[in-house]
């Protein structure tokens, strides 16, 4: 099948090349999901069924990876060129959701309850009214421009 499409994409017609680029990096990915998704031997259990979870994941990355790469350079070489082609707009489609699902970021934090309770006031502190935390201009807000020459 991938033989097929290069093939096709080597002719040299623009729009059945970016066809054949986004089908190759199409196969590439399915083939990935089809292995991480094929099943997994009866007897393996424990340790056994990890590691050999292990390879079939690093082994569907590389499927991955390669049609991603496809995609990408479908994107880079004909991305600005062609930017009407239905096949560019269906590579970056698939390319951006694939990058997106990656990239997806959700915290997996769990924050502590503590259970919180005032502080004990100092005995200084117990018998100050609210006006003696007041500042020594008696409270007011604005500022103070007496000392200064009129300018008229």
């Amino acid at each position: 099948m991938l033989r097929r499409y290069r093939e096709t994409a080597d002719m040299g017609v623009a729009k059945w090349a970016n066809a054949a680029a986004y089908r190759i990096g199409e196969t590439l990915v399915g083939f990935g999901e089809g292995l991480e998704k094929s099943e997994r031997p009866a007897d393996l259990t424990g340790d056994d069924l990890e590691g050999y979870l292990d390879v079939i994941h690093q082994q569907a990355q590389g499927f991955y990876d390669q049609g991603e790469g496809v995609w990408s350079d479908l994107l880079r070489q004909k991305g600005h060129d062609s930017p009407d082609d239905e096949w560019v707009h269906k590579a970056q489609a698939s390319l951006w959701s694939r990058l997106a699902d990656r990239f997806f970021y959700r915290p997996e934090v769990e924050f502590p309850l503590v259970e919180g309770s005032a502080p004990d006031r100092k005995p200084a502190e117990r018998g100050r009214s609210s006006t003696a935390l007041q500042s020594p201009d008696g409270g007011r807000k604005t500022p103070d421009y007496s000392h200064r020459e009129d300018e008229r």
